[in-house]
């Protein structure tokens, strides 16, 4: 709510919409093939609902843009691509993990030694995922300068994409790093998730315990904005 709120206050209706309409983009991808996601064990839970830590990942960022545009803390020259960017970071990144789960060949880490990983699995990287992350960049990119927040709307919108599939991919390093995993103790299986199973508490394996899954998107955000400003910068 509050990132709406953020988005609506910050920049109207053009705010308002763009936040819609990658809601819809990102609903539609979470569900689709949704009982195949979940035969592998990657669906997303609560058919695909996203809780506030999942909201504050992707779209945080977006959110404390929004307000500093209202509260004329931030200058109007950064806030257009920074929002646009960063939601479009977290668009492009949706459409990668959720469609590229149903590759039929299994992903491979982002990272030497390039080993198959587990679909689903945080840093894993197939040519479908790739093809989708581009496809979703494209998509928010060009819902982005059809709103006008990609100023100008052409190299805005290159800027946007540029910075959105850079992003995608620092994402994905960061995932076969940096990320917190856990060990179920019940199951034996390596997890992003803390709690695999209810009740009983994962046991780290690897990682910075504070950049799990949602602190990665909120950090990819900010460079998939960081990247598409200086971008536009370039480009101008």
């Amino acid at each position: 709510m509050a990132v709406t709120l953020g988005g609506y206050l910050g920049f109207g209706f053009a705010g308002l919409w763009y936040l819609a309409a990658i809601f819809v983009l990102s609903s539609a991808v979470t569900k689709f093939h949704y009982s195949s996601k979940k035969s592998v064990g990657s669906a997303e839970t609560q058919g695909g609902a996203r809780n506030a830590w999942k909201i504050f990942g992707g779209a945080g960022l977006a959110g404390v843009v929004g307000w500093g545009m209202y509260l004329h803390l931030l200058p109007l020259a950064i806030t257009g691509i920074v929002f646009s960017a960063s939601i479009a970071t977290t668009n492009a990144d949706t459409w990668a993990s959720e469609l590229g789960v149903l590759s039929r060949k299994p992903p491979h880490r982002i990272l030497p030694p390039w080993d198959e990983v587990n679909r689903g699995d945080s840093g894993g990287i197939s040519p479908v995922g790739e093809a989708a992350a581009v496809v979703g960049a494209i998509a928010a990119s060009l819902v982005a300068a059809a709103l006008g927040l990609s100023i100008p709307p052409l190299l805005g919108g290159l800027a946007c994409f540029g910075g959105a599939l850079a992003a995608e991919h620092f994402d994905s390093v960061l995932g076969a790093s940096l990320q917190v995993l856990y060990r179920c103790p019940e199951c034996g299986r390596i997890s992003e998730k803390r709690w695999h199973h209810k009740g009983v508490r994962g046991v780290r394996t690897r990682g910075w315990f504070f950049l799990s899954n949602e602190g990665v998107n909120l950090v990819s955000s900010c460079f998939g904005a960081a990247i598409a400003f200086g971008l536009l910068a370039v480009l101008n």
